[in-house]
């Protein structure tokens, strides 16, 4: 989970969101299905993610794949559930919203809780909360960490997946291609796992 840095939306889009957030909750339900709503022609789904996939340079805010484009339908993640009473005005809150991938997405669901990080609140930083075993490929949380910190960074990893699968296998795998490019054509920001890669590539 790269450390990432939120831009503020355009002030017209900031409008169209709090208007968005209206209608949606003057119509909401329990159990009624999310609608994104239009304006110019285009849905906010297609509004919000520009700016979405720059959050994160077009990775997935939370598990780093890449490219999401090319083997997704570019999910966009509401961090704190938007079918639940208690945060269904989140549902087009800014902050909510990330650029995820659809195995992250699934993996979270309908689940929230306090614990769960957020990768671009100003404090968040990597190695606070998570480490590397290069070997397996495996996210932990970072050991010598405090009690709660740990707890956030199990939490988290359990909640979106991240040792779910094939991931171990992928990062190991997106280490070996750095490796064997050659440096002058080593742009970080075209490969997958970009934390383990340039955690891995030192060891």
């Amino acid at each position: 989970m790269r450390k990432q840095v939120r831009e503020n939306l355009p002030h017209q889009t900031e409008g169209w969101m709090a208007e968005w957030t209206a209608q949606w909750m003057d119509g909401w339900a329990p159990g009624k299905n999310f609608t994104w709503y239009s304006r110019d022609n285009r849905t906010a789904r297609e509004h919000l993610l520009p700016h979405l996939r720059l959050l994160n340079q077009t990775h997935c805010c939370f598990c780093d794949t890449y490219p999401v484009e090319d083997s997704t339908t570019e999910p966009i993640e509401h961090w704190r559930p938007k079918g639940d009473e208690e945060h269904a005005g989140y549902g087009y809150t800014w902050t909510n919203l990330y650029y995820s991938c659809n195995r992250c997405q699934a993996c979270k669901g309908a689940l929230w809780e306090l614990a769960l990080i957020q990768p671009d609140t100003e404090d968040y930083a990597f190695e606070t909360f998570f480490e590397f075993d290069f070997e397996t490929g495996v996210i932990s949380p970072n050991a010598v960490a405090h009690d709660e910190v740990k707890h956030r960074a199990a939490r988290t990893i359990v909640i979106y997946g991240l040792n779910e699968a094939s991931r171990p296998y992928y990062r190991r795998l997106a280490l070996k291609k750095w490796v064997a490019t050659a440096p002058h054509e080593q742009i970080i920001n075209d490969f997958a796992y970009r934390n383990f890669i340039e955690g891995g590539s030192q060891n």
